[in-house]
């Protein structure tokens, strides 16, 4: 398994221009970073700002990431809860993802539960795990 400390790159210590030019740096990251930073990047989120680890089970490890550039974030930091495993997205995360989505659906009516909204989750493109990003 990935530990959260293991897994751990302080994004903010790292000049933006760097991170996009580097390709020697981003062989360094580790496969969870780069996922991150593809995902923000090409959904719009800008780049990864910060990510802190947030603790760990037996099988996954837990971080907060926020990001650079959120859309329509009115100037505010906007952040993601990000799970991650190195066991496949449909033995780990699939059904969680699927059962978040439908309840989130249903909970978005004044007095409702609050549920967190999955934003992606998914294999990593390159090597074995796997994340859930809410």
């Amino acid at each position: 398994l990935l530990s959260a400390a293991s897994e751990s790159l302080a994004f903010s210590s790292v000049p933006s221009a760097t991170r996009l030019l580097g390709t020697q740096l981003a062989a360094n990251m580790a496969p969870l970073d780069q996922e991150l930073e593809s995902w923000a990047s090409s959904t719009g989120y800008g780049q990864i700002d910060k990510a802190i680890p947030a603790g760990s089970s037996g099988w996954a490890s837990f971080r907060k990431v926020t990001v650079t550039n959120p859309p329509e974030s009115d100037g505010k930091p906007v952040s993601f809860f990000v799970k991650s495993s190195s066991r496949s997205a449909e033995e780990m995360f699939h059904g969680e993802a699927l059962g978040l989505q439908a309840m989130y659906e249903c909970s978005q009516g004044e007095d409702s539960l609050r549920i967190p909204k999955v934003y992606h989750y998914g294999d990593f493109s390159e090597g074995k795990g796997s994340l859930i990003v809410m």
